[in-house]
């Protein structure tokens, strides 16, 4: 079952189901950032519970597929990079290094999922 974020009231492609589920916080801002390790910790559940291209979420042994993405996302968060930026990030991840097509590579979804990173990050 896919739970509303909220976000442009798309569907954000968080499962309740999840092992783990990341909570939607889109409608419950904080005022203030999180520390670095919690940040990096929230980047990593979001891009495999949420942002998983290949699919890889539910498989334990791989939860650590997309680790090596979370210095240089948490980086251009904490630089103040824009909504835009980060969303073209994610795509260029997906369909040029993962070479990927189909939803998960479209602009929107990686938008939906850009917003959910900003504001784990920022509290924004």
């Amino acid at each position: 079952m896919i739970r509303k974020c909220g976000v442009r009231s798309a569907e954000c492609g968080i499962e309740e189901s999840s092992p783990q589920p990341y909570k939607c916080s889109m409608g419950n801002k904080r005022t203030k950032p999180l520390s670095h390790i919690d940040a990096f910790r929230a980047i990593h559940d979001i891009l495999i519970q949420a942002w998983d291209p290949i699919g890889v979420g539910d498989e334990p042994l791989a939860h650590n597929e997309y680790d090596s993405y979370i210095p240089t996302i948490y980086r251009f968060i904490s630089d103040g990079c824009d909504l835009y930026k980060l969303t073209s990030h994610l795509q260029s991840l997906a369909s040029k290094s993962m070479g990927l097509r189909g939803p998960t590579v479209t602009r929107e979804y990686n938008e939906i999922i850009a917003a959910h990173l900003i504001n784990a990050v920022r509290g924004e």
